[in-house]
């Protein structure tokens, strides 16, 4: 039996799979915030330079209900298709939690349940979620997975450490005890 394919069906091969990347990388990319964000003085924008075709990384920014701006900014374990297909279920559950009103540590706690949910053992994400309010200037950084380190000029740096990361421990407890930088 001849297990080896003719040059010419893996070079269709190769296309077909190149194609599919392509695709993937234009989905991925659509996840994407479209514009920038400007609240207040502040303008929120970003570029994404992934290091393979299509990856794990990803980030939103967006108005919330109540004026302020929420922010976050994520990564999965691991490479390719798969992490970026993790990367898509975390960006749709939060996309369906944080506007809802819910507190940023409990958005973190709820993407957190549903990752264990789906029983994903090899895959996780750390993330940062800021909420940032433009008339008070206070920010909120819970943060699981990651290091928290901001700097500004009109406050000392911040550094935190974090809780676990997202999918990847069943009882994560996040607390409002998570770093938040007060506005002048």
């Amino acid at each position: 039996m001849n297990t080896t394919a003719p040059p010419l069906e893996l070079r269709a091969l190769e296309k077909l799979r190149e194609e599919e990347l392509e695709e993937a990388r234009a989905i991925q990319s659509v996840m994407l915030p479209a514009e920038s964000l400007r609240a207040g003085a502040v303008m929120i924008s970003h570029e994404l330079q992934p290091l393979a075709a299509v990856g794990g990384d990803f980030l939103d920014y967006f108005e919330l209900t109540d004026g302020r701006v929420g922010l976050y900014l994520g990564d999965v374990s691991g490479k390719g298709l798969p992490a970026a297909l993790y990367a898509a279920l975390a960006v749709g559950t939060l996309r369906g939690v944080h506007k809802t009103g819910t507190s940023p540590h409990d958005v973190l706690a709820t993407l957190n349940r549903r990752l264990m949910i789906r029983g994903l053992p090899r895959r996780h994400t750390a993330i940062q979620y800021a909420v940032f309010d433009p008339r008070s200037h206070d920010l909120q950084v819970p943060s699981a997975g990651m290091l928290v380190h901001f700097t500004s000029p009109q406050a000392a740096a911040v550094t935190s450490n974090s809780a676990g990361s997202p999918g990847l421990i069943r009882r994560c407890e996040l607390r409002d005890a998570d770093p938040a930088i007060a506005g002048r």
